[in-house]
């Protein structure tokens, strides 16, 4: 962990540290953002609006928009319209998207980061695998790879023990 004399560890070293810990699949995106390869904006709520002042000052630095809280079975799934930075991300016009509506495992977010540093602007959907279409539809990018589960829905429901 990268640390200053007189501030403590930096936020995104204490973030990968606790994303290491919980053996969190996104992070391959703030290992390579602590690293300086790329930009990284976190949007983890349909509440948050889009950071303008953030897009703005990483400049022509790679930069990745992550965005959704895809918790799993019982969190909140809402569409495109639902979420007040979206509008805002279509107007950024990524290069590339990638609509991830499956199980998060860390080769898919990998593949977030090569194709970041490759394309230069990526935005990172986590949405359930309904949402996948309307989220496509939506930002309209002709550079849009889907991940989906092989032969199921995202997420599942837990099983019932009775």
């Amino acid at each position: 962990m990268t640390r200053s004399s007189t501030t403590g560890p930096r936020p995104i070293d204490v973030l990968c540290a606790k994303m290491a810990a919980a053996n969190a699949p996104q992070l391959p995106f703030p290992q390579a953002a602590a690293e300086g390869a790329l930009g990284l904006l976190m949007i983890n709520s349909p509440a948050i609006a889009w950071p303008s002042a953030t897009v703005a000052a990483y400049g022509s630095k790679p930069l990745v928009a992550l965005v959704g809280a895809d918790l799993g079975f019982g969190s909140e799934d809402v569409g495109p319209d639902e979420w007040t930075c979206a509008r805002r991300l279509r107007y950024w016009k990524p290069n590339a998207v990638i609509i991830h509506g499956a199980a998060g495992e860390i080769a898919h977010y990998r593949l977030g980061v090569a194709l970041a540093l490759t394309v230069g602007r990526l935005a990172f959907i986590e949405c359930s695998s309904r949402r996948v279409e309307e989220w496509r539809r939506f930002l309209g990018c002709p550079h849009t790879v889907a991940i989906l589960p092989e032969g199921g829905v995202h997420p599942v429901a837990p099983a019932v023990r009775h």
